[in-house]
């Protein structure tokens, strides 16, 4: 329920997605990302001269008999069987035995998805959504038995480059210590903090910046949320509005930092499937998620200053703080990148 409440207070998520539908529609952008793109226009060269980290020299070719759903619906099947996945192993399975249990039966459905193991659960999932998406394209006659056995290969290839990175910053994960590692980041976030002097109506945008510092050291969200959300109810205390606009911006600052950080599995995953060059994909996020990030903080100054007014009325107050600086933002950055041009 705490959760659920923090949602529309959850402004550099919300505010991201609104970002990339103002980006297409006004059909401008700024940074790297805008010399990447002149690049790309004027001489072809998709890669703005970077080095193709992990791509496939060889071309893969078009599939006449390729239908958008063929795409959507194998999409949606993937969706299904990892919920399915989540809800079997919350539902039924006994991690100490390794055996399906009876016994231990979740009390109801949200019970189940907290009781599951996501790992094991995304595992189930994904294997039955294999099997049943690569029978729905031999019965569609899109892709023969064969290629499917082929694609096996090939996948496993292509994400070779992704594991590796993975695996190291995994490694940087579990020494910096974001649940308590060998340099257990958690205690000292949990000292420093837990003894502050800040005034509580800063908190908002001090969790937001630290989530967002944390997340990027260490490359999880996750992590960052067990540290500090946490912290933030045993310091502010029940669900007042406070509390909760503290545990929304500690979750908005921890998907920013796990946005921007080179060795984010998200970050990593993104520019392999993309199979552009890692630390150029980096680069040319960095400079949209910082202003959507740098909104968002004074968003947070502004809502922590009028608490006192009740959650709706914060609420309210927020937005058209936040979606008045965007807006002047957009038309600064579009009529800049005019003159420039």
């Amino acid at each position: 329920m705490v959760f659920i409440s923090t949602i529309p207070f959850n402004v550099y998520a919300l505010l991201t997605i609104i970002m990339v539908f103002a980006l297409c529609f006004f059909k401008f952008d700024f940074g790297k990302m805008r010399r990447n793109d002149l690049i790309a226009e004027k001489t072809g060269d998709l890669f703005a001269g970077e080095s193709e980290d992990g791509q496939s020299s060889d071309e893969v070719a078009a599939n006449p008999k390729g239908k958008v759903r063929h795409l959507v619906i194998p999409v949606i099947i993937l969706i299904i069987c990892c919920i399915g996945g989540m809800i079997y192993t919350g539902f039924f399975y006994n991690w100490d035995t390794g055996l399906i249990d009876s016994a231990l039966q979740s009390a109801n459905v949200i019970e189940a998805f907290s009781n599951c193991d996501a790992g094991m659960s995304l595992a189930i999932g994904s294997t039955f959504a294999l099997i049943i998406i690569a029978a729905y394209y031999m019965i569609a006659r899109v892709v023969s038995f064969k290629e499917i056995m082929g694609s096996f290969t090939e996948g496993f290839k292509a994400m070779v480059p992704a594991i590796l990175i993975l695996t190291f910053a995994w490694s940087i994960s579990g020494i910096m210590g974001a649940k308590g590692g060998y340099l257990d980041a958690q205690a000292f976030v949990e000292t420093n903090l837990a003894n502050s002097a800040f005034p509580q109506f800063l908190f908002p945008a001090v969790f937001f910046i630290l989530a967002g510092l944390i997340a990027f050291a260490t490359g999880t969200s996750w992590g960052t949320f067990g540290v500090l959300v946490p912290i933030a109810v045993t310091i502010l205390g029940g669900s007042g509005t406070l509390t909760i606009l503290t545990v929304s911006a500690t979750l908005g600052g921890a998907v920013y930092g796990d946005h921007i950080s080179p060795i984010s599995d998200t970050t990593i995953l993104a520019s392999a499937g993309a199979q552009c060059n890692h630390v150029d994909h980096v680069r040319t996020q960095l400079p949209y998620a910082t202003l959507v990030a740098v909104i968002a903080a004074v968003a947070y100054v502004v809502a922590g200053a009028c608490v006192a007014l009740g959650s709706v009325l914060t609420c309210v107050i927020m937005w058209a703080a936040a979606l008045l600086l965007f807006a002047v933002s957009t038309f600064v950055i579009k009529k800049t990148s005019k003159e420039n041009a």
